[in-house]
């Protein structure tokens, strides 16, 4: 096996991890750490420079990061998500490119409303006092939906479409 594949594999595994990880982060705290989204932009930037042999793809990949950084800063200031989730969206952005972005962002969604619909559903029935404190935070009413969680479904649900990883297993240039 190329020594390519075998990166572009960890990669892809820590790059998954890492969006596991600031799913469960946001899960507890509602906060999502710098240090995760810029592990996850540098991992995304390593990745495409390792699996690529052209000039164009890295920029594509930064372009729509710069892009959905720019609408996430946006949607931030207007209060319609938070600063995490306006970091953590660009640095997936990255690491997924734009073949695998409309499949992210149509995965994103579903995730978000099923997680929305769960949150509403529960902060209506539940006694938040009954919910373990390391996760009590989302269920309680007026609190901010952990948004991550959906961010990280729809890199999960979107991957098989990222061009790099594909690039690198058929060992072809982007």
């Amino acid at each position: 096996m190329e020594w390519r594949v075998m990166v572009v594999a960890a990669i892809v595994y820590m790059g998954l991890g890492l969006c596991l990880l600031a799913a469960i982060t946001d899960v507890s705290s509602l906060t999502i750490p710098n240090w995760l989204n810029l592990s996850l932009a540098g991992l995304g930037l390593m990745a495409v420079l390792i699996a690529s042999f052209g000039t164009w793809t890295p920029l594509t990949h930064l372009g729509l990061a710069l892009a959905c950084l720019v609408v996430g800063f946006g949607l931030f200031s207007a209060g319609i998500i938070g600063g995490g989730d306006a970091k953590m969206i660009p640095a997936v952005a990255i690491w997924i490119g734009p073949a695998a972005f409309l499949p992210f962002l149509a995965w994103m969604a579903v995730a978000g409303g099923a997680l929305a619909v769960v949150l509403l559903v529960a902060r209506i029935g539940l006694d938040p006092q009954r919910i373990p404190a390391a996760v009590r935070r989302p269920f309680i009413a007026g609190e901010g939906v952990p948004y991550a969680v959906a961010i990280a479904a729809g890199a999960v649900m979107a991957a098989p479409r990222v061009d790099w990883i594909e690039a690198a297993l058929l060992q072809t240039s982007l």
